[in-house]
């Protein structure tokens, strides 16, 4: 995993390039959340990052959906990663959390759109894909 401007660079294949935001403070969320998972449930989230690198898709949609407004989540077991998409190929990773109840809670969903929104703020506004 290395460095780019906008984040942290997570994984790359011919479909697209996963980075994990970083903000002005240089904290990266998404990185940090997945530097603490315990190794097996890291690799299991990045298996799911190199087959949408690799493949193109994530067919499952119990393993990567959209959520709404341009949100998507990677899915193992209790294990959710925020995403959306960017120009570039680019798949830019916003956060993760343990679930805790059957559905996502709105928070979470609200939280990704924020720095989503800062995304944007801070001069990538046209990369965004809806």
């Amino acid at each position: 995993m290395g460095e780019e401007k906008a984040g942290v660079f997570i994984q790359q294949g011919p479909h697209f390039k996963i980075i994990a935001y970083r903000d002005e403070k240089g904290k990266a969320p998404a990185y940090e959340f997945l530097e603490t998972l315990p190794e097996k449930d890291r690799f299991k989230v990045e298996k799911l990052f190199h087959l949408l690198c690799n493949k193109g898709k994530i067919s499952n949609r119990d393993k990567f959906r959209m959520e709404r407004d341009g949100i998507w989540v990677f899915k193992s077991y209790q294990i959710r990663v925020f995403c959306f998409f960017a120009k570039g190929k680019r798949v830019v990773l916003t956060h993760g959390t343990i679930k805790k109840k059957d559905k996502v809670r709105k928070q979470e969903i609200e939280k990704a759109k924020k720095i989503m929104n800062e995304y944007r703020q801070r001069g990538w506004r046209n990369e965004i894909l809806a």
